[in-house]
């Protein structure tokens, strides 16, 4: 069961959380999380996303996400707008920029190929040339 909350723009993240909880608990009340989301034995039951967020246009987008999936004793809350680990996402995004930039710009990049893959055939003190190698 998935639902989302679209919430006010202004909406403290804490808030966004206690909304989260809030609906949970409504839930519970009609779908008894033991009986719908908990799994039993070898019976998978549903998973359960509850989603709260602001402004879909805004680059500050945030969205809180509660989940809880069958196998799971207890719901996880998570800001899923914001980076668990900034660095590998600063390192996602730059090759995402870079996959862009070769697919709107397919010349360019393929000559950029070219003089990188020119460059890595040059011998250093830690390579050795195609050429050079004995065969």
């Amino acid at each position: 069961m998935r639902i989302k909350i679209n919430v006010n723009d202004d909406l403290a993240e804490e808030d966004m959380r206690n909304i989260l909880s809030q609906a949970y608990d409504i839930v519970n009340e009609v779908l008894p999380v033991d009986s719908y989301f908990t799994q039993h034995n070898d019976y998978k039951e549903y998973d359960l996303e509850i989603y709260s967020y602001d402004d879909l246009e805004s680059d500050d987008l945030r969205i809180v996400l509660l989940n809880k999936n069958s196998k799971m004793e207890e719901f996880h809350v998570q800001t899923i707008t914001t980076a668990v680990n900034q660095e590998i996402a600063d390192e996602l995004q730059q090759l995402r920029e870079e996959q862009r930039y070769e697919r709107d710009h397919p010349e360019e990049a393929a000559e950029e190929e070219e003089t990188t893959t020119e460059e890595s055939a040059e011998p250093n003190e830690n390579n050795v040339a195609a050429d050079d190698v004995e065969g």
